[in-house]
């Protein structure tokens, strides 16, 4: 007597509906992913000392900064970016244009975990 291959159909479905949700969800590795934040300052605050270089960006280097897979190592930071025109404790701030500010901030381990725009508060 063989088997009917179809009572295997639902099984499989299922299968499927977990893998999607999985690949969905990112797992744990994503949980710890931040990126843009409105919600932090972008302006330096008081604590925040001047760098001594430029430290500006232009629109690509927003595009690219939108764009970034997070979180990142500080050398791949200031490889694309160069060094930043002011810092703290916690993040590099970069002027962009019209008197603006963009801050990447740093956890404990020196890795970029997201960044704010200061037209987002």
């Amino acid at each position: 007597m063989s088997r009917n291959p179809l009572i295997y159909l639902p099984l499989a479905g299922l299968l499927i509906l977990c893998a999607c949700t999985i690949e969905n969800t990112g797992g744990a590795a994503n949980a710890t992913k931040i990126g843009f934040d409105p919600s932090l300052p972008a302006s330096p605050d008081a604590n925040a000392e001047d760098y001594g270089l430029d430290g500006t960006m232009g629109q690509a280097d927003l595009l690219a900064l939108s764009y970034l897979n997070w979180p990142q190592n500080y050398t791949s930071i200031s490889d694309r970016f160069g060094f930043p025109a002011q810092r703290s404790e916690s993040a590099d701030y970069y002027s962009i244009s019209g008197n603006r500010w963009v801050a990447i901030y740093y956890d404990s381990t020196g890795n970029a975990t997201g960044y704010s725009i200061s037209d987002s508060q």
